[in-house]
């Protein structure tokens, strides 16, 4: 089951350039942002929720050529996850979006039947992709949020102490999984580093260029979802621009 689905607010996950700053986005998954989520999955869906753990800013790699602007992806075909939404946003941003499913996917990268692709970091380097793909873009267009859930049936039959012993570790380990996927990133980048990668870490102005090939897009679901959700979204502090 796909949570978007049942609960398609979660897409918004998917919108390119919403999160900005990882520990403060799970600072707002502690407070209101968290508590809309949580009741809008417990509501549609038979799970309950112990977490939300980090799944990556995923980035942009390719055999061509550096990316730094828009212009940069003309003629470049890139895979995308199954999603329509990807594609829209790859093809804002100039790529030729081509989705590919997962069980195809490290084939289609060593044949060269496209030129890009965009993961997490570590699934860049985990994968060998960077050793096909020299140019790496940190571009962080989109942030993976995954969930850490149970039956609710069948948590509701534990006994008290049972429930709360569970909830006590699923924090600790929601609190160790995100940062070891912090700590991830900077390791795998120094290795990319080392083994000659070329990375691209794009300017403020070089990134405001992607994010205005795709504000027609973020817009239309702003009218999608409605104020509510926007709202909560634009009040918390992850929403704030690193850049100037």
């Amino acid at each position: 089951m796909r949570f978007s689905d049942p609960v398609p607010e979660l897409a918004v996950f998917e919108l390119p350039f919403l999160i900005k700053d990882r520990a403060s986005l799970f600072d707002a998954f502690e407070g209101a942002l968290g508590s809309y989520f949580t009741a809008r999955i417990e509501e549609a869906t038979p799970f309950k929720v112990l977490g939300y753990w980090d799944n990556g800013f995923r980035n942009i790699s390719n055999s061509v050529r550096p990316i730094r602007t828009p212009a940069d992806c003309q003629g470049i075909a890139i895979r995308t996850q199954m999603s329509a939404l990807h594609g829209e946003v790859f093809r804002a941003f100039g790529f030729e979006p081509m989705p590919i499913d997962i069980k195809s996917f490290l084939e289609t990268i060593e044949t060269d039947r496209v030129q890009a692709q965009d993961n997490p970091l570590t699934s860049i380097y985990i994968f060998d992709i960077h050793k096909h793909h020299h140019h790496i873009t940190l571009s962080g267009h989109f942030f993976g949020v995954s969930l850490f859930i149970c039956n609710r049936e069948k948590f509701k039959s534990w006994p008290t102490e049972v429930r709360e012993s569970v909830i006590q570790a699923a924090g600790k380990a929601t609190a160790l999984q995100r940062k070891l996927a912090s700590e991830q990133d900077e390791l795998v980048l120094s290795k990319f580093k080392a083994e000659g990668n070329e990375v691209v870490a794009l300017t403020c102005d070089e990134r405001r260029a992607f994010e205005k090939a795709v504000a027609p897009l973020v817009e239309s679901y702003r009218k999608k979802f409605g104020a509510e959700l926007f709202a909560l979204l634009e009040n918390s502090p992850f929403r704030l621009p690193k850049c100037g």
